[in-house]
Parts: structure tokens; sequence; C-alpha cells
């Protein structure tokens, strides 16, 4: 799978709804839980930072593969528009 591939195939994952709904809801019950844990217990602290950074290095990897994508599609297109010019006389 190439760049342009992985780019479309992660736009469509990301906007199903299943999928958004599922970040949404795990982002919320880690907050939920972050804002309850005791002062004093840091490894549950811990645990449920790393959760959220897993979360959104989750997202952040797939917005990426997006990101990559359209720029591969953009470059193609560049590449295509220069050999069209290539060989066009410019009348100065």
């Amino acid at each position: 799978m190439n760049a342009e591939q992985r780019g479309e195939e992660a736009n469509r994952v990301l906007q199903e709804p299943l999928l958004k709904e599922a970040f949404k809801v795990v982002r919320e019950k880690l907050v939920l839980s972050l804002e309850d844990v005791a002062i004093g217990d840091t490894s549950t602290m811990q645990a449920l930072t790393l959760s959220l950074q897993v979360l959104k290095n989750i997202e952040g990897y797939l917005k990426a593969a997006v990101r990559d994508g359209e720029f591969e599609a953009n470059k193609r297109l560049s590449d295509a528009e220069l050999e069209a010019l290539r060989g066009k006389r410019i009348n100065w």
C-alpha cells in the first residue's frame, strides 16, 4: 500500500462514526477517571495519563497518514503538471 492509499484508508477510518464515538467516549472516561484519582495515587495517575497519550498517538498516527497521503497526491499532481509543461514554448 503506498502513502496515498494509506492516507485514503486512514481518512476513511477516521470518518467512521463508531471510531469517532470510541475516541470521544474513551477520552471522556479517562479524563473523568483522572479527575477522581486520589492525590497520592501516582501510579494510577501515570497509567491514566499514559492511556490518554496512547489514545492521542493513535489518532495522531492516522491523521499523519492522511496528511502524508494528501502530500503524495499533490506531489504527483505537481509532477504531472510539470510534465505537461515540458516542451511547451514560452512566449516572452
